[in-house]
């Protein structure tokens, strides 16, 4: 998988969970805003039909005071309820003078109300109501014991009967707002509203809702609108000190609202039909899908522009990497060019290739400039082209013929000879272990001993901790032999060479130190300067082949090789010691501390 394949992979996963999580969160807030409108509607509604009751029962309340303010009608009141009225009777109290001035009232009271009618009535028998038009023709058989509700009519005060036929033979569906007035027998006053009007009047609900009235004991006044089953609404009218309450019974997907009125002491319930969860998801799947479909186009889109910025710079480095040849690197000929790119990242990477190239090429200079010295020292070593096969043969013989004389100094010499020249004419290697270089550099001490005898003294100390340290080839006995050829100027003089090393594997340094005349200040300079034109010969942009120029075994040939290996860590010191006043030479390496 690529990594353009990977990025919109990795991105449509996480725009695919970011947009079910905002889906989820904007669904719980439509949810909540859509409850909160239902609930508002519902309010709404029971609270106009609050108020449409309570002009009904403000309105019937009135008609009752005005009637009984009236002296007149009072008086009329109070005869009446003296007599008692029977069939014979019936006739001449209704032609009385008492029942025409409470017919009159009614009558002209009736003109500026719009309820169906007003009834006075009371034990007796006397029954008083409008004028005797269509429809409001009182039954005469209708006897006060008939009326069944009248105990739960309460002296002085109002009461309102639930929606029932019209119980003086009128047949119409009214609701009943009755007052019982305060007096012995002195009666009742009915206001009867038609149910026909109060459906019209409370017509102010929208489709799959339901009003419904109900006083304290639960009794149900008036109901209008769709019927949604049969609810035990009192069971969840938990007011708790307040006059409302909010709730959505999902068991049978209905909200409603419900609301106590304390100044008659009527419950209303507003109810609606309501899957809120369908609702909601109504709402919001179409809108999800929309916003979820946006958000993955845009997420596509923009990870299709940050990958081809990433991945083009990457390939057009992939083509450059695949063209580079090694012949261009050992030619030092290959040219670097660093592409445009808006990433960081990806220009770091293109510095970070053309840094790589340059050190390759850099150490494949020096690897063959390494070669070349490393011959060269080989070749000075034998001093011409001399078959290493053929002097060890040669010191073969040589070494019979002592073991023939019994001379076992000769074999001993010869032994010697031969390991050093297999050591040092070894091509497979082109560098060794210091504890190889301090075998070799023993054996030449060896050689030297046999020749100079007691003028010459050597000490070899090297600590176990530099002894598996890397360094080339041939490189102490050089340092050694510089210092018994040029250290003396006069041969009588007893010389003291000490090889010293002190370190670590990776941090190392060894001191090879003399007795001799030291270096003159000329030659010291000299050196130095030889030095120094060697490192920018083999540093700079225009490297050169120095085997020629170099020539000999010396200190500037043994620095030229040390500094091909370790580079700007070669430690490398070259003086005259000023207490003893003999030569010193110091090599080693010296790790950096951002290289450790």
């Amino acid at each position: 998988m690529t990594l353009k394949e990977r990025l919109i992979l990795t991105f449509a996963i996480l725009a695919t969970v970011a947009s079910i999580l905002i889906g989820c969160v904007y669904s719980v807030l439509v949810g909540q805003n859509y409850e909160e409108s239902v609930y508002k509607s519902l309010m709404e509604e029971s609270t106009a039909a609050r108020q449409q009751m309570n002009t009904i029962i403000r309105q019937s309340k009135s008609a009752t005071l005005i009637l009984i303010s009236d002296e007149e009608v009072l008086r009329a009141m109070r005869t009446l309820s003296k007599k008692t009225v029977t069939d014979d009777s019936y006739v001449s109290t209704y032609y009385s003078d008492e029942y025409s001035v409470i017919r009159s009232a009614i009558n002209t009271y009736f003109i500026h109300i719009t309820f169906n009618r007003m009834i006075f009535f009371n034990e007796s028998g006397v029954v008083v109501a409008g004028s005797n038009i269509k429809n409001q023709q009182i039954d005469s058989d209708i006897t006060y014991e008939d009326l069944d509700w009248l105990d739960t009519v309460e002296e002085g005060d109002i009461t309102v009967l639930p929606v029932h036929i019209d119980d003086w033979g009128s047949g119409a569906s009214v609701l009943s707002v009755i007052y019982s007035l305060v007096g012995t027998n002195l009666g009742y006053l009915e206001i009867q509203w038609l149910q026909s009007d109060l459906d019209e009047l409370f017509n102010i609900l929208s489709e799959n809702q339901e009003l419904l009235i109900y006083n304290t004991s639960g009794e149900l006044l008036y109901s209008i609108g769709e019927p949604l089953g049969e609810i035990d609404w009192f069971s969840y009218a938990d007011f708790d000190g307040g006059t409302q309450v909010s709730r959505y019974l999902q068991t049978r997907d209905v909200m409603f609202v419900m609301q106590k009125d304390e100044e008659n002491g009527l419950i209303y319930v507003t109810a609606q039909k309501e899957n809120l969860f369908a609702s909601v998801a109504g709402q919001v799947c179409p809108i999800l899908f929309l916003v979820i479909a946006a958000f993955l186009l845009f997420t596509f889109v923009l990870i299709r522009l940050s990958t081809k910025n990433i991945a083009e710079p990457i390939m057009r480095l992939r083509d450059t990497v695949e063209k580079t040849e090694f012949t261009d690197l050992s030619s030092g000929e290959i040219q670097f060019q660093k592409e445009e790119t808006s990433l960081e990242e990806v220009g770091y990477l293109q510095d970070s290739y053309v840094n790589l190239m340059q050190r390759l090429s850099g150490s494949l200079h020096r690897e063959q400039q390494l070669d070349r010295l490393q011959m060269q020292a080989q070749f000075d070593l034998l001093q011409a082209q001399v078959n290493p096969h053929f002097l060890n043969n040669t010191l073969n013989v040589i070494s019979s013929r002592g073991l023939m004389d019994d001379d076992e100094v000769i074999c001993d010499i010869c032994t010697c000879l031969s390991r050093m020249l297999q050591y040092s004419t070894d091509t497979r290697r082109k560098d060794a272990t210091v504890r190889e270089e301090v075998n070799y550099l023993r054996m030449y001490f060896s050689l030297m001993k046999y020749r100079y005898e007691d003028r010459l003294d050597y000490e070899v100390r090297m600590p176990s901790e530099i002894l598996d340290a890397a360094m080339p080839k041939v490189i102490l006995q050089q340092i050694a032999e510089n210092c018994i050829q040029h250290g003396y100027a006069d041969r009588t003089t007893r010389m003291c060479i000490q090889v010293t090393g002190e370190g670590s594997k990776e941090d190392w340094s060894i001191c090879v130190q003399d007795n001799g005349c030291g270096f003159a200040p000329e030659k010291l300079e000299e050196l130095q300067a030889q030095c120094g034109e060697v490192r920018s010969q083999l540093v700079g942009e225009n490297r050169q082949t120095v085997e020629m120029k170099i020539g000999g075994m010396g200190v500037v040939s043994v620095y030229a090789r040390l500094y091909l290996v370790y580079g700007e860590e070669l430690l490398f010191e070259i003086a005259t010691d000023p207490e003893k006043g003999g030569s010193r030479v110091k090599i080693g390496r010296c790790v950096k501390e951002n290289d450790v």
